[in-house]
């Protein structure tokens, strides 16, 4: 519990601290490994998230939100197929688990398996119609796509909901630019520098 107060805090050394010092009371607890994998990926270590959540792994099998875990840390180590076989164990277990859907979106982008992942990005949105984060990842594969007009809708429903969306106003100039609208895409590049600056 220490450790994830320290957590909230943002204090993931201290936090790392809590948990191996429950750890070392009680080697078998899966959650301490699993919070202990979370934060390894918070301070960028993910070899040893990777270990942490196969060690959770090893005493609770079936827990789809440790096995999302372990997707992340093999997705932060550029091991994208055997992310996307933990996402599918994470399915399997829990197929409403929307964020595993966006998270299985992202790996296949990065596959370049674009039609595979805009059908994940659109179960994830079906789960979860409010994930700015969401719709801004489905503008980016439909954009892939060459699907530009969907890109912009999909930016604009990601804008919606969270109008201070850097990023998304980033993507929606690009998008706008590869359409030859000039003058709208300079705006939203203005928007996204005023956020990002």
């Amino acid at each position: 519990n220490k450790g994830n107060a320290l957590s909230d805090l943002q204090r993931y050394e201290q936090a790392l601290a809590a948990y191996d010092r429950a750890l070392a009371l009680d080697p078998q607890d899966a959650a301490a490994w699993y919070n202990k994998g979370v934060r390894l990926r918070d301070l960028k270590r993910p070899v040893e998230a990777l270990a942490a959540f196969e060690r959770a792994l090893a005493l609770d099998p079936q827990n789809a939100v440790v096995w999302n875990g372990k997707g992340n840390a093999l997705f932060d180590l550029n091991r994208k197929e055997e992310a996307l076989a933990a996402y599918d164990r994470v399915l399997a277990l829990d197929p409403q688990y929307a964020a595993v859907w966006y998270n299985k979106g992202v790996a296949l982008s990065n596959l370049k398996r674009f039609e595979e992942a805009l059908a994940a990005c659109d179960r994830a949105l079906a789960l979860d119609p409010n994930d700015a984060v969401a719709w801004n990842n489905k503008g980016v594969v439909l954009g892939n796509l060459k699907r530009y007009e969907q890109a912009l809708a999909a930016y604009d429903r990601a804008l919606a909901l969270n109008a201070k969306y850097a990023l998304a106003w980033d993507n929606k100039a690009i998008t706008l630019r590869k359409l030859g609208r000039k003058a709208e895409a300079q705006e939203a590049e203005r928007r996204a520098r005023a956020l990002s600056g």
